[in-house]
């Protein structure tokens, strides 16, 4: 059986389509609490499902402490006052014996089990027979052509849109992961409801030695030595560097736009207050010829990044040296 993608299991869940086992792998943590949610709801009702304790017919077990044979008790119990049992087990890759669980393979309307693995591991034969029979769902990290879609989702869902540049920074986080992005677009809503003009800055402040921002501004100010000094620090967090490189690609493009403003009296930038009172001043120290040069530099040094991490420093260095006075 091919790996099923979660849209579709909540779908069948959605119509009332339930079935006897999930197999849900993979190290996107988010993704499998969100279907795990998903399938008590389904199978205990809504009351029980947001209770602070467990069912009467839920059972949580830890696949390093228990064998094929135990879960398959657990899962062929009666139920107590009619209904589904629920069997969630964590790490089950981590079973002792799993052989007897392919019993559980087949569609019962007395129980489900969600099985939860980081991973499986492909030289064993039992991962084999668990592709092949089970309801495998794959719970993959995010591939980088649907982040913005889960920056977009997790956003609204907090009940806010997030202005461009916070998009490029969160689409480059790197490890990226929906649990590191959630935890991010917290501290921005935090903000949010302290000073709205100041929300940016804690997502893109601080990710660095002396900040993001300030090497933004020494950077598209021009200033090499001040400039320089921050790049220092892409030596120790060189995972940071593609991020910086996103939200640097993104002022470079709000850059040439307000520069054209300046050249043609035109008004083709929308930009908020915050971001315009940035990106004014600095594009009086550019010209139009200069920052399409940039925009070809920062295209080169994105391939040298992701091919060569450890040269980042030098990559930086030389990006500063050539543009800044």
């Amino acid at each position: 059986m091919p790996k099923t993608e979660p849209k579709i299991i909540q779908k069948e869940l959605e119509a009332g389509k339930i079935r006897s086992s999930y197999w849900l792998v993979g190290p996107e943590r988010m993704k499998v609490r969100e279907l795990t949610k998903r399938i008590r709801l389904a199978v205990l009702g809504k009351e029980a499902a947001e209770a602070a304790s467990l069912s009467f017919n839920e059972e949580r077990l830890e696949g390093s402490e228990v064998n094929g044979e135990r879960i398959l008790e657990a899962a062929q119990s009666p139920s107590l006052l009619g209904g589904r049992r629920l069997i969630l087990v964590r790490d089950a890759h981590l079973v002792k014996d799993p052989e007897p669980l392919e019993a559980l393979f087949s569609d019962h309307e007395g129980y489900t089990c969600v099985f939860m693995a980081k991973e499986m591991d492909g030289r064993k034969k039992w991962t084999k027979v668990v592709s092949d029979r089970a309801t495998w769902v794959g719970c993959e990290d995010v591939p980088e052509h649907e982040r913005e879609g889960w920056i977009g989702y997790l956003a609204k869902r907090r009940g806010f849109d997030l202005p461009p540049e916070i998009n490029a920074y969160l689409r480059g986080l790197d490890p990226f992961s929906l649990d590191s992005l959630d935890q991010e677009l917290a501290k921005y809503e935090i903000a949010l409801k302290g000073n709205p003009d100041d929300a940016p800055h804690v997502i893109l402040g601080g990710n660095l030695e002396g900040g993001t921002d300030a090497f933004l501004a020494a950077f598209f100010t021009r200033k090499k030595a001040q400039a320089l000094k921050f790049a220092e620090s892409f030596s120790s967090h060189p995972e940071e560097s593609l991020p910086l490189l996103g939200l640097l690609s993104w002022n470079v493009k709000q850059l040439a736009l307000v520069r054209y403003d300046q050249d043609h009296r035109t008004r083709y930038a929308k930009l908020s207050p915050f971001i315009a009172g940035k990106i004014e001043p600095w594009a009086r120290a550019w010209t139009m010829a200069e920052i399409t040069e940039l925009q070809s530099a920062l295209f080169r040094l994105d391939l040298t990044l992701k091919q060569t991490a450890k040269l980042s420093m030098g990559a930086w260095a030389d990006l500063v040296i050539r543009f800044c006075r």
